[in-house]
C-alpha cells in the first residue's frame, strides 16, 4: 500500500504490513531503508489494564514522533483484539507530527491484525 499523499513526499514512499504467527512487521519508508526498528507490545499488569512497552532494536532512540506512532499502532492493534506484538520499521527522512500522522493513518486504513 502507498502512503497517501500529504506531507510525506510522493517520490519514493512506500509501506507494506505481513502477519505472522508470532508478531506483525509493518514498515513505512521514504528512504528505501527499514530506518529504525521497532518492537512494540501491550503489557498487562496485575489490575488487567495494559500499557505500551516500546523496545528501539536498531536505529534512533531520541525520536519521540517513533515512539508515539509505535504506541498508537500498538494501541489500536489492541482494540482490535490483536494479542502479537508489533515489529515496526519506519525509515522516515522527516520525523515531523503531520508525517507520522499520516503514516498512522495509512496502518489504521489497511489493518492488518
Amino acid at each position: 500500500m502507498a502512503l497517501p499523499n500529504g506531507p510525506v513526499p510522493p517520490a519514493g514512499q512506500e509501506s507494506a504490513a505481513a502477519a505472522y504467527s508470532d508478531r506483525i512487521m509493518l514498515v513505512a519508508t521514504n528512504t528505501g531503508t527499514f530506518g529504525t526498528i521497532m518492537q512494540a507490545r501491550l503489557e498487562m499488569d496485575m489490575s488487567g489494564s495494559g500499557h505500551p512497552s516500546i523496545i528501539v532494536l536498531l536505529g534512533r532512540r531520541d525520536e519521540p514522533g517513533l515512539a508515539l506512532c509505535a504506541r498508537r499502532l500498538v494501541e489500536a492493534a489492541s482494540a482490535a483484539g490483536c494479542t502479537r506484538p508489533l515489529l515496526l520499521c519506519l525509515g522516515l527522512q522527516d520525523h515531523s507530527l503531520p508525517v507520522i500522522r499520516t503514516v498512522i493513518q495509512a496502518f489504521l486504513d489497511h489493518p492488518v491484525w
